[in-house]
């Protein structure tokens, strides 16, 4: 057009005409030039993109109230400290949760003393079972009447001891005002459910690290950005882990389980139980299996630790349990987070090609990696 500037058709009769090596010299230079204004262009587009996408990611870990995250008209049991520890794992297992607040007084039941974790009392049952399984070989049948025997007996421990004598009374709330990014900090540190508190120090809710990844599976794109592409070999998740076979003695199960425990991250406290011909994963054992259908008197209990692991397993598949939720060591935090949230599971075996398991993937993995990411900016490259 000779205007100094160059409309649409121009520029599509340039980008789309061959430039040959002998053509003069001002028309190689002005498609060089055109095509370095096109790379420019897009490479700035792509900025751009990756800037929004990072300040939206930002506000909401920075400046989004983490009550974003609580679960909507969430019923929380609450416990009083004279009841039983057994009368509170009834409670908890008809619930399906994982702790609850005590209370001193009935006027100010939203307003605990400390909360009370299923986690605490399997902690006594296992250790008070333990006890009854060290004289002689779980294979005994006379040993295991004598067991059976003496776990029917009022002096069952866990059956008599007070609520107020396992309450955790070091708790710390986040209340209004505290970010996601802040609950994610708290979370990240292996506590399984953070309370939300009012302003008047009530407590509302209760927010489980399944509920804040929930919020990421959301808008994962947005959310987790480039830390959605790390990997489950990239989180050090392929370590050894604890293996028993479906021949196991439950009792034994639980041993190796307790092998793996840590403080940091309390998820971490379990055994893969591997088929004894495949060496594939079948299912596992951890702290939770405890909250099994059947299981819900001391003589029960004590009859399931003297039996192999399978018959549990045989029994759970009955009713609806799933089987271990595995991933590859290539899975993706984003597709990682996606199969958690959608299965309900608290960990992932990472397999083989032949689903032999060589590591875990736990909740508390993924939520630390996305803070450290966030501390980082590595989520920048998104």
């Amino acid at each position: 057009m000779q205007d100094g500037e160059i409309d649409f058709d121009e520029f599509k009769v340039v980008m789309m005409t061959a430039v040959d090596e002998d053509a003069p010299a001002h028309e190689r230079v002005l498609r060089r030039k055109m095509r370095t204004t096109v790379r420019t262009l897009i490479m700035r587009q792509r900025f751009t993109s990756a800037i929004a996408a990072f300040d939206e990611r930002y506000n909401f870990l920075r400046f989004t109230d983490a009550k974003i995250i609580a679960p909507a008209d969430q019923s929380i049991v609450r416990i009083h400290h004279d009841q039983t520890v057994f009368e509170a794992l009834a409670l908890l297992r008809a619930d399906n949760a994982p702790c609850a607040p005590v209370y001193a007084d009935e006027a100010r039941r939203h307003d605990p003393i400390g909360f009370l974790y299923m986690i605490d009392i399997i902690q006594l049952m296992l250790t008070t079972m333990k006890q009854m399984f060290k004289a002689a070989p779980s294979t005994d049948p006379v040993a295991i009447q004598q067991r059976m025997n003496r776990v029917a007996q009022d002096a069952s421990t866990f059956s008599k001891i007070p609520v107020a004598a396992f309450v955790r009374k070091d708790w710390k709330p986040i209340r209004p005002g505290f970010s996601v990014y802040d609950l994610g900090f708290v979370l990240s540190r292996g506590v399984a459910d953070v309370p939300y508190v009012s302003e008047d120090g009530d407590l509302e809710y209760l927010i489980s690290q399944e509920g804040y990844l929930a919020a990421f599976n959301e808008e994962p794109r947005v959310r987790l950005g480039g830390v959605g592409r790390v990997t489950a070999e990239e989180l050090g998740c392929i370590k050894k882990v604890a293996r028993v076979t479906e021949k196991t003695a439950l009792i034994e199960a639980f041993k190796a389980a307790e092998s793996t425990a840590s403080t940091a991250d309390p998820q971490a406290a379990a055994a893969v139980v591997c088929n004894s011909e495949t060496e594939e994963v079948m299912w596992f054992v951890s702290a939770e299996t405890l909250n099994a259908p059947g299981l819900n008197t001391p003589s029960d209990l004590g009859i399931a630790l003297s039996k192999p692991v399978y018959d549990l397993y045989r029994d759970l598949e009955g009713n609806g349990r799933k089987e271990a939720e595995t991933c590859k060591a290539t899975a993706s935090v984003r597709g990682m987070v996606k199969q958690m949230v959608e299965s309900g599971a608290q960990r992932l075996w990472v397999v083989d090609n032949s689903k032999r398991p060589v590591g875990m993937v736990s909740l508390t993995m993924i939520i630390e990696c996305i803070m450290d990411a966030h501390a980082s900016r590595k989520e920048f490259l998104a």
